[in-house]
């Protein structure tokens, strides 16, 4: 950032020479040699430009040091670029610049670079797992598990439904036990959830209108699939990219070439800013199919009331005239026997859905840390806070619909299976718009980047982190698509969806009290007390 002063450029601090006993600079007026850690010598336009009025200040914690008599160590004279050597380090009492990246020795592939080097450096993976906590909550891994729900949310309610109209090292495993809960790898648990509630939104729909309405979501929840699956690829794919821009800062700031440095880091802000324009559109298409599912719903309400007004206006017309009772019975039948094929020629339609195969390709500085750490708790327990609350509200409606099994079909069936989809697809859009939030607040975070030493080594550890979530993103979201497709080729008739049911709905009781044990323990590990311990 540039000083206040025009005349004056500050120098790095971690490369500061040291003042002399008497107080006197350690500069002279000749030009000096410039010592590097390079076999070949560094070349001119790779040193950064001191003292001119025209450059840009160079961050504080690289800041030239005074000397004891209170003047700077500045002179008229081009100044000396000193680098890591060792000798020259013990006489100026500075720290080495370590360039962190070089533990990795490729960055193009995650599984043959940056895998194989976390499963044999023991101290880097302990650092990535730190930071690989935060990330799955908040990543598409998440999405992955919220669309596997969905599937079975759906599946349910396709079986509740028919008969109605609306049946149309230490650091960076701490950073990793962020990226867990706020990205790619969260969304991907919640799709595996939300498969299940499909599915059983299906087999409870099973009867009613409603239950073309919940074929269909399934289609459109099978496109958001893919396309999730899409952007966990996406998502990999810049984290990859930004691991090598990383690689390439270091060079530039061992070199002292400060202006390259930026440019490096500015370059992930880009990065940054196209996968927040991706999960951006995931939310808007599962806010999307959430609005198909609650028109539905509000549909079938309106079509309960207004039967319910019927039935007792038909009851009231029968106690006054008996004959009429047997020629209303023989209408309800062909009237049911109708609706029952229509329904079942609607399924058949909807059920044909092709699939496509898409084959995925394969901080701050140390007294700001504790800030930034409290910043990243935050957004983890409120992103764990409303993944609770959608939970118990699943939990309710799958009571709901265990109630009312075995005691005949109704239209309240069909209304719980629906609101169970409303939930999820709600949980979706959540996700989805938490993990766009975190790709936002990480562009700006870039912009404003420090090139000191240390904290571009706690970013480097960040994104080794990220891209490791997002890699277990892309692997699960295999499962999220085979899941999905296998309950969209499968849809049941009226006889299986009877027997699913009570099946289905046990399997969501377990996951559902899974999730919560689970919330609870990530909830756990981002209490402060639980950070300390790491």
């Amino acid at each position: 950032m540039p000083n206040d002063k025009p005349t004056e450029a500050a120098t790095p601090n971690c490369l500061a020479q040291a003042p002399t006993s008497d107080g006197a600079s350690t500069n002279n007026t000749e030009e000096p040699a410039v010592t590097t850690t390079a076999p070949s010598e560094l070349a001119d336009n790779d040193a950064p430009p001191i003292n001119k009025p025209t450059e840009a200040a160079t961050p504080n914690c690289l800041a030239q040091a005074p000397t004891s008599d209170g003047a700077s160590t500045n002179n008229t004279e081009e100044p000396v670029v000193t680098t890591t050597a060792p000798s020259e380090l013990a006489d100026n009492d500075a720290s080495p610049i370590v360039n962190p990246t070089l533990a990795i020795t490729s960055y193009d592939c995650f599984e043959t670079g940056v895998q194989v080097v976390l499963l044999k450096n023991t101290e880097l993976m302990k650092k990535v797992a730190t930071k690989e906590q935060f990330f799955t909550v908040i990543s598409a891994y998440q999405c992955m598990e919220t669309l596997q729900d969905v599937v079975k949310m759906l599946e349910i309610a396709v079986a509740a439904s028919h008969g109605f109209a609306c049946n149309t090292d230490i650091k960076v495993a701490t950073k990793e036990q962020f990226f867990t809960v706020i990205s790619a790898y969260q969304c991907m648990e919640t799709l595996q959830d939300v498969v299940k509630m499909l599915e059983i939104a299906v087999a409870a729909s099973h009867g009613f209108a409603c239950n073309t309405d919940i074929v269909r979501t399934l289609g459109d929840y099978q496109t958001l699939v893919v396309d999730t699956d899409i952007a966990a690829d996406a998502f990999l794919c810049g984290c990859m990219q930004v691991l090598k821009s990383y690689k390439l800062a270091f060079v530039f700031l061992l070199k002292g070439n400060l202006v390259k440095t930026k440019k490096m880091l500015l370059s992930t802000c880009e990065v940054a800013g196209r996968m927040e324009a991706i999960a951006g559109k995931l939310a808007e298409k599962a806010e999307k199919a959430m609005k198909g599912a609650q028109a539905s719903l509000n549909e079938t309400v309106a079509l309960n009331s207004k039967m319910k007004a019927c039935t007792q206006a038909k009851a009231n017309v029968l106690e006054k005239n008996p004959e009429a009772h047997v020629k209303c019975c023989d209408t309800d039948i062909a009237a049911t026997e109708l609706a029952v094929e229509n329904a079942a020629e609607d399924r058949r339609k909807q059920g044909h859905v092709e699939t496509t195969d898409t084959t995925s390709s394969s901080s701050s500085r140390s007294h700001a840390s504790e800030v930034s750490r409290q910043g990243e708790r935050d957004d983890c327990i409120k992103a764990l806070e409303e993944q609770y609350k959608v939970n118990q509200a699943i939990t309710t409606i799958a009571c709901q619909l265990a109630s009312y099994h075995g005691k005949g079909k109704t239209c309240d069936q069909a209304i719980a299976a629906l609101k169970l989809i409303v939930t999820a697809l709600g949980g979706i859009k959540a996700t989805f718009e938490n993990v766009r939030d975190f790709w936002s607040t990480l562009a700006s975070k870039l912009w404003g980047a420090d090139m000191c030493c240390d904290s571009l080594t706690n970013e480097w550890h960040e994104w080794v982190a990220l891209a490791k979530v997002n890699y277990a993103a892309v692997q699960g979201m295999k499962d999220v698509k085979t899941k999905v497709h296998g309950v969209m080729s499968d849809l049941p008739n009226s006889a299986e969806a009877n027997e699913r049911l009570p099946r289905l709905l046990k399997e969501l009781q377990d996951m559902l009290e899974a999730n919560q044990a689970h919330i609870g323990h990530q909830w756990t590990k981002q209490q402060p007390s639980a950070m300390q311990s790491v």
